[in-house]
């Protein structure tokens, strides 16, 4: 296995019960995130909604560009597989943030109709800055 690609990109067996009413999301596309969504999936049988807050929303190793001189495989590339997110039974909603009510518990997006509720959130955007409305 590549050293770049994180153990837990790699786990075959992920799932969900449909028994479990409770919904957690999870903002951004770093690989905080990625390892957020592993741990809870773990453990955690609700729904899982990831926000990726990206432009690319790709799940990319963007800092891996300003460290390598030489030309890059997808394992250095990409934090996991292609069908991580669909083996961990993971939804994905792209779209700006429009607000986000921590009293009410949703988050609103532009391009989505109706806010989405959660019973709890975490804000795992990785080390750059982003401010909050």
């Amino acid at each position: 296995m590549p050293e770049r690609i994180p153990a837990f990109a790699k786990r075959k067996f992920l799932g969900r019960s449909n028994v479990d009413p409770r919904r957690f999301i999870v903002l951004g596309d770093s690989e905080a995130a990625i390892a957020a969504i592993d741990a809870l999936r773990m453990g955690f049988t609700g729904e899982i909604i990831n926000i990726p807050c990206s432009d690319t929303g790709k799940y990319e190793n963007t800092d891996i560009f300003k460290r390598k001189f030489r030309p890059l495989s997808n394992n250095e590339v990409f934090y996991m597989d292609d069908d991580f997110l669909d083996r961990a039974n993971i939804s994905v909603i792209a779209g700006k943030i429009q607000k986000i009510d921590k009293d009410e518990k949703y988050i609103k997006i532009v391009e989505h109709p109706k806010p989405i509720h959660y019973d709890k959130i975490l804000v795992a955007w990785g080390s750059n800055k982003r401010k909050l409305g």
